[in-house]
C-alpha cells in the first residue's frame, strides 16, 4: 500500500502581492497533484499537504525558493490515504485568527522550548504551568499531563482569557503549546506586552513533540485539521470520527458506547435527542 506523506509548516514572515502569490502556489500544486490548504495572509504563510513523497519533496524545493520561506521546516506524518478532498488556498487577514490588532511576530521564534528540553523539565519534576491553548475539543481527546485547559471555542477568546490571569499567575513559569505551534506563536508577542515575563511556546508544537519524545507525558490523541481527525503518539490515524450532530471527536472507545456505526452520534446528541443531530442521519 502507498503511504502518503503528509506536511505542515508555517511561517511569520511579511508578504506582499499574495494574491499573486496565491496563483503561483496554488498552480504547481495542481501541477504536481498535491491535496490540502495553505492560508496566506501579509503576517505569513500555514501550510498542511499530503501527497506522495516525489510530489511533496519537489514542491518543498519550488516553495522554499522564496527567501521568505527558504529556513521553512516541514513535520511528517505518514497515512494510507490524502486527508484532503482537494486543494486550496485562502488568502486571510491572519494565517491563526486571535482577533487583536497589531501584533506583529518576529520572523524568528522567541521564548522557544525544544521538546526534549519540555521532557527534561517533566522528568525532573520541574513546577511549571503546562498551558493547552488550543480548543475544548481538541483537549477532549488528549493533552499533556497536568495540562491547565483555559477553556476554549476558539482562538479568539484566548486574550481575553489570558489577561484575567492573576499576576502571581503571570509569574509562574508557563509553557504554552497547541497542535503545531502556530497559534502559541501568534500569541507570544501579545502576551509578552501583557506582563508575561516567565512564558515559553512549544517550539513545532505537540506533533513535534511526538515526533521526537512519543508518549512521555503525552496522555492520549491529538487532534488534527484534516480528515484524518487524530493522530496516536506514533503520529498514526486512530480511528476517531467526528460526530454528526454536534461535530466533536469521538474516540473508538467512545464509538463502542454509543452505537456509533449505526448513528454517527455521540453519546451526548444520542441522549440529548438533539433534533439538528437526527436531521444529520
Amino acid at each position: 500500500m502507498t503511504h502518503i506523506i503528509n506536511i505542515s509548516s508555517y511561517k511569520f514572515t511579511p508578504l506582499e502581492k499574495i494574491a499573486t502569490l496565491r496563483v503561483d502556489l496554488l498552480k504547481k500544486a495542481n501541477d504536481l497533484g498535491i491535496k490540502g490548504t495553505i492560508l496566506l495572509s501579509h503576517e505569513g504563510i500555514n501550510v498542511a499537504l499530503a501527497a506522495e513523497r516525489d510530489a511533496l519533496d519537489a514542491y518543498i524545493v519550488f516553495l522554499t525558493q522564496y527567501p521568505q520561506f527558504s529556513d521553512m521546516e516541514f513535520k511528517e506524518s505518514l497515512s494510507d490515504f490524502v486527508p484532503f478532498s482537494k486543494m486550496v488556498i485562502k488568502l486571510k487577514k491572519e494565517i491563526v485568527t486571535m482577533g487583536v490588532d497589531g501584533v506583529e511576530c518576529p520572523a524568528v521564534p522567541e521564548y522557544a522550548l525544544d521538546p526534549k528540553e519540555l521532557k527534561q523539565w517533566y522528568d525532573e519534576g520541574k513546577k511549571f504551568t503546562i498551558l493547552d491553548t488550543r480548543n475544548t475539543y481538541e483537549f477532549k481527546i488528549g493533552s499533556f499531563e497536568n495540562a491547565k485547559l483555559m477553556p476554549l471555542d476558539n482562538f479568539r477568546q484566548f486574550p481575553e482569557k489570558m489577561k484575567a490571569m492573576s499576576e502571581e499567575e503571570k509569574a509562574e513559569p508557563i509553557v504554552m503549546f497547541c497542535t503545531g505551534g502556530v497559534r502559541c506563536e501568534k500569541a507570544m508577542p501579545f502576551l509578552r506586552e501583557q506582563g508575561f515575563k516567565n512564558i515559553f511556546q512549544l517550539h513545532g508544537g505537540i506533533i513535534k513533540y511526538l515526533e521526537e519524545c512519543g508518549a512521555d507525558h503525552y496522555e492520549g490523541e491529538c487532534f488534527v485539521f484534516d480528515d484524518r481527525i487524530s493522530l496516536d503518539a506514533g503520529l498514526k490515524v486512530t480511528g476517531t470520527q467526528l460526530c454528526r450532530g454536534c461535530q466533536e471527536p469521538v474516540t473508538k472507545a467512545e464509538q463502542s458506547e454509543c452505537d456509533f456505526e449505526n448513528k454517527h452520534l455521540c453519546s451526548n446528541c444520542c441522549a440529548s435527542g438533539d433534533k439538528r443531530a437526527q436531521a444529520n442521519l
